[in-house]
């Protein structure tokens, strides 16, 4: 009888408290939350958003409630910035309070498992890749697995009294996009006890899979029996933030060896740090290059694309999630290629063309296997493959509605400190 009483209580603390997302940017939200966002809004959840300021931010408030919150990718290892972003978010959050903080990338989730530990709050940690801090040297390689520590050490307490915690694996979840992150994980932290779920990045929106867009994916790979096929007649396409550790440098590259492909460059750059190719970088290219093509940040490039033999490149040495556009060409019959680390442990060799190699030459090896394969009929079989790949397992509904499942879950097992207290101060403040 008392389990359910604190049970009750615990919905009532709820009821009309919003779910609060945080990010290092308003443009991930947006791009990759935004099916979760709307199934909440269907259901009359409210649903707030702190992230960076950026070019979707405008975006995002239309979906939700907005609230600009400054943290910079460039001031990962600055302790002092770490420290302001943590008493901003400690403030919001003693505010907004919410029932349930949902958190992604590494440095966001150190801050959000801090707070959310101080204030007994369920917290779903998103680790939306590893980033390149766990990557490189030894020194950055430390601070990425004493991060690790500190996040699965709050992650792991629930506050149940003014100064009372006590361990728990029913206040938080971690949500890992690729099992080779889990297993990174797991080999850094080796005790943890807390809950770990496999959801395979944001899913493919429906639009790439629907009827209407039939006609993209009956591209030239699918419907042409050209048995000269060359160089000419293929279009490579680049997509995410112009950054040298997501393989823009090898891309560029690679149109300098194949001069007389089309090479077209979907993304922005990243001001917040100096991997990201300059702008006298891209205006020289753009004048010595006729062959490639800046074209800016774009919603949805690849339905962009019907002619020619469309080739999707990801270089990739970034520790992604889940380089969600190679989903998005298997689901339009694109073929592609990619470097071993964007494969994330999900993609395998009969499905995509992996390059071991970091140079432009490897990937124009890749190009000659793929029209090979091409004259031969394998690629087409390998591209049908792709399309029932995604479509039985990668659609955004699902992963959305896995993530929602977590949180009904923690919800129903968990007590908000925050909340409590606040209702107590209520009611004694309603007796007088």
């Amino acid at each position: 009888m008392k389990k359910i009483i604190k049970e009750s209580k615990n919905n009532s603390n709820n009821c009309g408290r919003p779910y609060l997302l945080l990010a290092n940017s308003s443009w991930y939200l947006f791009h990759y939350r935004k099916k979760l966002i709307s199934i909440l809004n269907k259901d009359n959840h409210k649903i707030i958003a702190l992230a960076p300021f950026d070019s979707s931010s405008k975006e995002l408030s239309k979906l939700l409630t907005y609230i600009p919150w400054r943290i910079r990718r460039k001031d990962d290892l600055s302790l002092i910035a770490l420290i302001i972003s943590f008493i901003k978010l400690y403030l919001i959050i003693r505010m907004l309070k919410p029932k349930l903080v949902h958190s992604h990338t590494i440095r966001v989730n150190l801050i959000s498992s801090a707070v959310c530990f101080l204030y007994g709050i369920p917290n779903v940690i998103s680790f939306a890749g590893m980033g390149k801090i766990s990557k490189k040297g030894f020194f950055n390689k430390l601070i990425f697995k004493k991060t690790l520590k500190l996040i699965n050490f709050f992650s792991s307490r629930d506050r149940t009294d003014k100064f009372r915690w006590e361990k728990t694996d029913k206040r938080a979840r971690y949500i890992f996009q690729n099992p080779n992150d889990l297993q990174l994980f797991e080999k850094n932290i080796k005790n943890s006890f807390i809950k770990k779920e496999l959801i395979v990045g944001s899913g493919v929106p429906l639009q790439y899979l629907s009827k209407k867009n039939q006609n993209i994916r009956n591209n030239f790979w699918v419907n042409s029996s050209v048995r000269d096929l060359q160089f000419n007649s293929l279009t490579f396409i680049f997509c995410g933030r112009l950054l040298y550790s997501k393989g823009i440098g090898t891309f560029l590259d690679l149109a300098n060896i194949i001069p007389s492909a089309k090479f077209l460059v979907y993304g922005g750059r990243d001001e917040s740090t100096n991997n990201s190719i300059s702008l006298e970088k891209i205006n020289e290219i753009s004048k010595q290059n006729s062959n490639i093509s800046f074209l800016g940040p774009v919603i949805d490039p690849l339905l962009l694309e019907k002619k020619s033999y469309p080739v999707l490149l990801v270089p990739s040495e970034y520790g992604e999630g889940l380089p969600r556009a190679i989903l998005e060409a298997f689901s339009l019959k694109i073929p592609v290629l990619c470097s071993r680390t964007a494969t994330c442990g999900i993609f395998k060799e009969k499905q995509v063309f992996i390059s071991n190699e970091k140079n432009a030459f490897s990937y124009k090896n890749l190009v000659e296997h793929m029209i090979q394969e091409y004259y031969d009929g394998s690629l087409s079989k390998r591209i049908d493959y792709n399309f029932k790949f995604v479509s039985n397992n990668f659609k955004e509904s699902m992963v959305a509605n896995k993530t929602i499942k977590l949180y009904e879950e923690l919800q129903l097992k968990n007590n908000n400190y925050l909340l409590s207290k606040d209702i107590d101060l209520e009611k004694n403040w309603i007796a007088y």
